[in-house]
């Protein structure tokens, strides 16, 4: 059941960015090549639904990442997305790959995080993002001025432990995760 904007706007705010920025930094560019973004995005959601003591659901469906209170939530995450000035750099919506240019309604709101100091996260409506969206080649962007962003951290944004290095940890663990799956499937194969 949806609730009122400003409970959701509330929920968001008290989830525990303080974890979720440590996440962000011992995940360092661990993720950062082509052939691991989706990882990083799929580590990023759950971690936003871990910090919201799994009231948020990460749901990875087209158009929309999270669901949360009622609302469809588009998670878009970069170093410095939100820059100084508090207003976003341009915000790839959508990446059409050919002629057809359609941005059509699949979120209620856009989540936007700092995953790099200032750790910084803000929400813009749908409405905002479809008035501001434009079509660059064959991409959809937006920037979303500070005025028209909900800050759900504080603006000047949270300070955490910086003692920790990122390092690739979780890359190694999901690779002997694989490497374990593939015997696996080796092994049931021999019987």
């Amino acid at each position: 059941m949806r609730v009122r904007k400003e409970q959701f706007i509330t929920g968001i705010s008290s989830w525990d960015w303080n974890l979720f920025f440590e996440v962000c930094n011992h995940l360092g560019s661990q993720f950062n090549q082509p052939s691991w973004r989706m990882m990083k995005g799929e580590v990023v959601c759950m971690a936003l639904e871990e910090i919201s003591n799994n009231s948020c659901k990460y749901v990875d469906e087209i158009g929309y990442d999270l669901e949360y209170m009622g609302y469809k939530i588009e998670v878009k995450t970069e170093k410095n997305i939100i820059k100084k000035n508090l207003n976003t750099k341009s915000i790839q919506l959508k990446n059409t790959r050919g002629v057809v240019q359609n941005f059509n309604k699949t979120f209620d709101y856009l989540l936007i995080i700092n995953t790099e100091q200032p750790y910084v996260a803000a929400l813009a409506t749908w409405e905002e993002v479809n008035k501001k969206h434009e079509l660059k080649g064959d991409q959809i962007q937006c920037v979303i001025e500070s005025e028209n962003l909900k800050f759900v951290t504080e603006k000047s944004g949270l300070k955490i432990n910086d003692n920790s290095e990122s390092n690739d940890l979780l890359k190694k663990y999901m690779r002997d995760g694989i490497k374990k799956w593939i015997k696996g499937i080796k092994k049931i194969e021999e019987e």
